[in-house]
């Protein structure tokens, strides 16, 4: 193999760090939602979705409890539909209400009564007009 420019030590923790996120992991199906998984609020959980398909979601940056895990980390751009993934879920407070918005290709719904929440600890802020 040909030297990349980049330590070892740099190739090694890059290298570990997926394979490490991959085995520890949770798996969950695309219907599960934050009564599936459970934990007190402050809790994070490092999931995996295998490949889905759309599914309800209500919520941006923090979404309604009952709304769809794996379909919830899609719309925060965390996983892909074709392949799905690993990322870490926070269990939120209860929040009054959940505002909607059109992210990665799908419009997550407005939920207006008070709910358990959830978000995502590494994902980006979604961009605004």
């Amino acid at each position: 193999t040909h030297a990349s420019g980049r330590t070892p030590s740099a190739d090694a923790s890059d290298a570990a760090a997926p394979s490490d996120a991959a085995t520890t992991a949770r798996m969950i199906s695309w219907g599960d939602n934050l009564m599936d998984v459970g934990g007190a609020v402050g809790t994070i959980h490092t999931l995996r979705c295998g490949p889905g398909d759309l599914r309800l979601v209500f919520g941006t940056r923090i979404y309604a409890g009952h709304s769809s895990i794996c379909m919830a980390a899609y719309h925060s751009e965390l996983i892909t539909m074709s392949e799905g993934g690993t990322f870490r879920l926070q269990v939120e407070p209860e929040q009054a209400s959940f505002t909607g918005s059109l992210r990665n290709g799908v419009m997550s719904g407005r939920w207006l009564d008070p709910a358990a929440g959830f978000s995502f600890p590494d994902a980006r802020p979604p961009e605004t007009p």
